[in-house]
C-alpha cells in the first residue's frame, strides 16, 4: 500500500493488488491538489484520450473543519464519472464498478443528496414548477435536463457505491479492508499490511489552496470587471472562472468557486467588502465558495433567477444539513427576472438561460455612459454550437430542445458586448471559441479551461490574467443620470458604537462563539451592548431569548435530572433559542456565583459567521444529549399538544421495539416487519402532523413539512439497507433525527398550537 499527503487533512491512498486508489477527504479543490501531485495523468487505449486518478472517497467524519466544509466530493465524482469514464457508456474506462464512497451514515445521506443535485439540479417536473416555471417551460426544460443526464435521472446509489462505516472493519474491494479507529481516524488492511491516515486538521490549521496568486488592487470607481481566474475545475494553477464587477463602488462577485477567499485577499478584499453575488448555477467550481460565504460577518446579497435560487438553496441545505429558513439568514436572496432587464443600485443587469445539467444562466451587465451603452457579458457555463445542434428536435415527445429554442439561445450568446467572457471548456457541456467566430463583441475573453490557447483560439480573444481589470466606463465617463457613487461598501460597524467595553470585550473574545477572525468594530459593537447578568450560586438562570457568555463561574446544563455539560469561564449557551425560536433545551443552574454578558437574538441574525458558529455549538450539544437520554418517551420530549405527544410516545415505543429485536436476533423478516411498521407509522403521523399545521395556519408550515420530508427519505433509507445496517447506527440515527425534530420543530410547533388553544 502507498500512502501520499496531498494536502492539509487530505490523503490518497493506493492498493493496486486490490484495484483501489482511495482519496481520503475531498475539501474544495481537492482534485486540483491530485493533479498537482500526478495522482491524476492522462491515458490513451485506441481513440479515446481519458485520465487516470482515483475510484474511492473516504469522507471526513465531520463536515466542518475549522470553518470550512470538508466532504465536498463533487467534482472528485465527477473526474471518476466522466473523465475517467466511468460512466459513458461504451468508453474504456467503464468496467461496471462505479465509484466507491465511504463514510459515516450521515455523511454518506448528506453527500448523496448533494451529488444528485450537482449532477441534476432541478430534478422533477414539480421541483421546476415549484421554482416558478409555467407548466410548458417546466417541460422544455426537463427535456433538456434529460438529453444532457443520457435520457433518465439516476439515484446517487445508482451511480456511485455507497458504504457506510461505524466502529467495525468493512471490506471495500478485493480483499481491502477499512477499520474506523476514531474520529476521523482510520486504518487500510491489505495482506497483513496497514496503512493509517488522520482527517482531523490541527487547531488553527486550515484547508489549503493548490495555487499561489498574485497581489493585485481593485479601484472601487467606475463600471469594471476584475477577473478572479479563467481556469476550470481541472485546472491546478489558476482559479476557476470568476469575475468581480465594480460598479460606482459596490463590488459584485459573479460566481463563487473554490477558494474564493483566497481570491479575495489577494484583491486586497474581504466579505465585508462584497456587496453582493450574482449566481449562474450550482455546480461546485462556481458554487464551493459559497459554503465559505456562509461565515460572514454580514448577510450577502444573492441575485439569481428563481430556478438558480431553487437549485442553489437545495444544494447548500444538502450539505449544511439547514432548513430553507435558516439559510435565509445567511444570504439575503433577491430574485432576478429573466431575459429582462433588472435594476441593481442602477447597474442594468439581465439573466439570460443557458442549456446545462443543472439550472444555469449567463449574465449581461450594462450602464450609460456619455457615448452611449456600454456593457460586460459573462458566460458561464454555456453550450457548443455544435451540441445544441445534437439537442435539436422537433418533436416534443423526444429529448432535446426545439429548433426555435436553439436558435434563441445561439441568438443570446452572440448578443454584442464591449467585454465578453466566455465559457470555451469543449466537451459534452460546454462552449467553442468558434462559435463566437462572428460575435460582434469589443473583446473576447477566453475562460474555463484548463489548456493554453490554441493558435486559432488566439486569433479571436485571449485569457485574461488574475487580478487583471477591464474598464468598461471609467468614473468621468459616466452619464449625468447615472447617479453618484454609492459608497455602499463602506463597513456598517466602524462608526456604529462609540463606547468601548474592555472587560466585556476580553470576555466574549475567550469565547469560541466571539474568537478571531472577528472584525474590531463587530466586537466592540456587541460588548457595547451586552447585558451583564449576576446569578448566585444553586438559583436557576431564567433564560432570555439569546445567547450567554460566561464571565465568571460554573453553570450546568441538565434535560430533566440529567447532566448534560457544564460551562465555565469562556463558554456559551442558549445557540437552540437564536437559530431555531424553540423552547429552551434543557435547565441551567448556577453551581457557583457567576457572572454572564447576555447578547439578544436579535443582535445575531444578520451575523451569518455567528449564526454558523452557533450552528456547530448545537450540533456539538445535540450529539452529547443524545447520548445521554434515553430512546424510550420522557417527559422531557412533551410538546403539550396531546395528538401529537401520542404519535411522538408511539414512534419512541417502536423503534425501541426495533433496536431491542436486532440487538436479540439480527436480521431476520421480524427485523424487516418491524422498520416496514415503524416507516408506515412514522409516515401517518408525520402526515397528520401536516394536516394539523394547515389546519391552524402554521406560519412556519411549508419549512416544517420540508423536514418531514427529510426523516421520511431517512426511514426509507434504513428500510432499503437492514440487511447491512449496524445497531449502533441504528439508535445513533433514530435518536439524533427524532431528538431535533421533537425537541426543536415540535415544540415550536407547540408553542404555537398552545397560543391557538390546542392542547
Amino acid at each position: 500500500m502507498i500512502k501520499k499527503k496531498i494536502a492539509n487533512g487530505v490523503f490518497y491512498v493506493q492498493i493496486p493488488e486490490a484495484g483501489l486508489s482511495v482519496l481520503c477527504g475531498c475539501p474544495e479543490n481537492a482534485v486540483k491538489f491530485l493533479f498537482v501531485h500526478g495522482a491524476i495523468l492522462p491515458r490513451k487505449i485506441g481513440d479515446v484520450s481519458f485520465e487516470t486518478g482515483p475510484n474511492a472517497i473516504l469522507l471526513s467524519d465531520a463536515p466542518v473543519q475549522n470553518g470550512r466544509f470538508s466532504n465536498l466530493a463533487e467534482f472528485p465524482v465527477l473526474q471518476m464519472l466522466y473523465r475517467q469514464g466511468m460512466l459513458i457508456p461504451g468508453h474504456p474506462g467503464n468496467t461496471g464498478l462505479r465509484p466507491l464512497i465511504v463514510g459515516l451514515r450521515d455523511q454518506i445521506d448528506a453527500q448523496s443528496r448533494y451529488i444528485h443535485l450537482g449532477n441534476y439540479g432541478l430534478s422533477t417536473i414539480k421541483e421546476l414548477r415549484a421554482a416558478g416555471l409555467s407548466p410548458a417551460v417546466a417541460a422544455e426544460r426537463m427535456r433538456i435536463k434529460l438529453a444532457f443526464a443520457f435520457g433518465r435521472i439516476k439515484p446517487t446509489d445508482e451511480l456511485l457505491d455507497l458504504r457506510i462505516i461505524d466502529k467495525d472493519a468493512i471490506e471495500l474491494r478485493n480483499g481491502a479492508f477499512l477499520c474506523r479507529k476514531g474520529m476521523n481516524r482510520y486504518e487500510f488492511l491489505f495482506g497483513g499490511e496497514t496503512v493509517e491516515v488522520d482527517l482531523n486538521l490541527p487547531p488553527g490549521v486550515s484547508y489549503s489552496s493548490p495555487y499561489t496568486l498574485p497581489k493585485k488592487r481593485v479601484e472601487r470607481c467606475g463600471f469594471a470587471v476584475y477577473h478572479l481566474g479563467e481556469g476550470d475545475g481541472w485546472d491546478p494553477t489558476r482559479p476557476c472562472t470568476g469575475s468581480l464587477v465594480v460598479f460606482r463602488g459596490n463590488l459584485y462577485l459573479v460566481d463563487a468557486g473554490p477558494n474564493i477567499l483566497e481570491s479575495l485577499e489577494a484583491l486586497g478584499l474581504g466579505v465585508p467588502d462584497l456587496s453582493g453575488i450574482f449566481q449562474t448555477h450550482a455546480h461546485d467550481d462556481h458554487f464551493a465558495g459559497l459554503t465559505s460565504l456562509l461565515q460572514a460577518e454580514k448577510r450577502l446579497v444573492f441575485f439569481s433567477t428563481p430556478p438558480v435560487r431553487a437549485s442553489v438553496v437545495r444544494k447548500l441545505r444538502a450539505l449544511a444539513d439547514l432548513s430553507e429558513h435558516a439559510i435565509e439568514r445567511f444570504f439575503d436572496f433577491r430574485d432576478l427576472a429573466e431575459g429582462t432587464w433588472n435594476d441593481v443600485d442602477g447597474l442594468s443587469v439581465m439573466p439570460q438561460f443557458s442549456p446545462h445539467p443543472v439550472e444555469t444562466d449567463v449574465y449581461f451587465f450594462s450602464a450609460e455612459g456619455k457615448h452611449g451603452r456600454r456593457s460586460f457579458a459573462h458566460l458561464a457555463d454555456i453550450a457548443s454550437f455544435s451540441v445544441l445542434d445534437r439537442m435539436t428536435t422537433d418533436d416534443p415527445a423526444k429529448n432535446g430542445m426545439s429548433r426555435g429554442d436553439v436558435e434563441a439561445v445561439k441568438r443570446a450568446y452572440l448578443t454584442p458586448a464591449d467585454f465578453k467572457k466566455i465559457d470555451i471548456g469543449g466537451g459534452m457541456i460546454h462552449g467553442c471559441a468558434a462559435d463566437f467566430r462572428d460575435d460582434a463583441s469589443g473583446e473576447l475573453l477566453f475562460s474555463h479551461t484548463a489548456l493554453p490557447l490554441t493558435e486559432a483560439e488566439l486569433k479571436l480573444g485571449r485569457r485574461p490574467e488574475f487580478g487583471e481589470a477591464s474598464v468598461v466606463i471609467a468614473e468621468g465617463d459616466f452619464a449625468e443620470s447615472a447617479g453618484e457613487a454609492s459608497g455602499a461598501c463602506a463597513d456598517e460597524t466602524a462608526a456604529a458604537r462609540s463606547r468601548a467595553h474592555h472587560e466585556d470585550e476580553a470576555v466574549l473574545a475567550a469565547t469560541d462563539l466571539f474568537a478571531a477572525p472577528l472584525s474590531g468594530g463587530l466586537l466592540k459593537g456587541f460588548s457595547a451592548s451586552a447585558e451583564r447578568v449576576a446569578v448566585q450560586a444553586g438559583t436557576r438562570v431564567e433564560l432570555l431569548d439569546g445567547v450567554y457568555a460566561v464571565a465568571s463561574g460554573s453553570l450546568t446544563l441538565e434535560s430533566g435530572k440529567k447532566l448534560i455539560e457544564r460551562v465555565a469561564a469562556g463558554g456559551t449557551f442558549g445557540e437552540e433559542r437564536v437559530l431555531f425560536g424553540s423552547n429552551r433545551l434543557f435547565n441551567c443552574l448556577a453551581e457557583t456565583d457567576a457572572e454572564l454578558l447576555f447578547i439578544g437574538t436579535e443582535q445575531l441574525l444578520e451575523k451569518p459567521i455567528l449564526l454558523w458558529r452557533l450552528q456547530e455549538a448545537f450540533e456539538k450539544r445535540i450529539a452529547a444529549l443524545h447520548a445521554q437520554l434515553p430512546l424510550e418517551w420522557t417527559a422531557e420530549y412533551s410538546v403539550n399538544v396531546a395528538c401529537i405527544d401520542e404519535g411522538h410516545r408511539r414512534l419512541f415505543e417502536l423503534v425501541q421495539t426495533t433496536f431491542l429485536s436486532y440487538l436479540d436476533s439480527g436480521d431476520t423478516p421480524e427485523l424487516k416487519k418491524l422498520i416496514r411498521k415503524t416507516a408506515s407509522v412514522a409516515r401517518g403521523h408525520l402526515a397528520a402532523e401536516n394536516a394539523l399545521m394547515r389546519g391552524q395556519g402554521y406560519p412556519d408550515a411549508a419549512g416544517h413539512i420540508e423536514e418531514h420530508e427529510v426523516l421520511t427519505a431517512g426511514l426509507a433509507s434504513m428500510k432499503a439497507s437492514t440487511p447491512s445496517i449496524r445497531s449502533s447506527e441504528l439508535i445513533s440515527y433514530y435518536k439524533h433525527r427524532l431528538l431535533v425534530h421533537v425537541l426543536i420543530l415540535d415544540r415550536r410547533l407547540g408553542e404555537y398550537l398552545n397560543g391557538k388553544g390546542v392542547y
